[in-house]
C-alpha cells in the first residue's frame, strides 16, 4: 500500500512539473529559477525512488535516465510554445538535482546496509 502512495506521488509530482513547465510564465526567468529546477527534480528522484525501491546501481541509473529524459522531453515541448523556450541550463539543473539525490540516496544505501 505504501508503494501505491508513492507512485501516485511521483506521478502527481510529474504532472505537477509538466504543468508548472508549459504553464505561460508570469514574467522574465532569472538565474533563480534554476534552485527550483534542482529542487523538483531532485525530489522527483526520490518520489520515484521511493516507489521503484531500486538498491542497485544499474536500476537507479535507469531512474535517473529516466528523470533526466523527462526533464528533456519538458524542454522540447516548452520550445514548442510561443510564450516558453527550451533551456540547455534548465536541463542541467534537472540533471543536477536528480544527480545529487541519486548521490544522497546512493549514501544512505551505503550508511544502511547491514556488515
Amino acid at each position: 500500500m505504501v508503494k501505491h502512495a508513492f507512485g501516485a506521488l511521483a506521478t502527481l509530482a510529474s504532472l505537477v512539473i509538466l504543468i508548472a513547465s508549459l504553464w505561460p510564465a508570469s514574467g522574465p526567468a532569472t538565474g533563480n529559477d534554476k534552485i527550483d529546477h534542482l529542487l523538483a527534480y531532485g525530489a522527483l528522484m526520490l518520489l520515484w525512488y521511493l516507489y521503484f525501491r531500486s538498491h542497485t546501481l544499474t536500476k537507479l541509473a535507469i531512474i535517473w535516465l529516466g528523470v533526466v529524459a523527462y526533464g528533456g522531453i519538458i524542454e522540447f515541448l516548452q520550445g514548442l510554445t510561443s510564450y516558453r523556450f527550451a533551456s540547455i541550463a534548465d536541463m542541467i539543473a534537472n540533471s543536477a538535482g536528480a544527480g545529487l539525490m541519486l548521490l544522497l540516496i546512493l549514501g544512505w544505501l551505503r550508511i544502511r546496509k547491514p556488515q
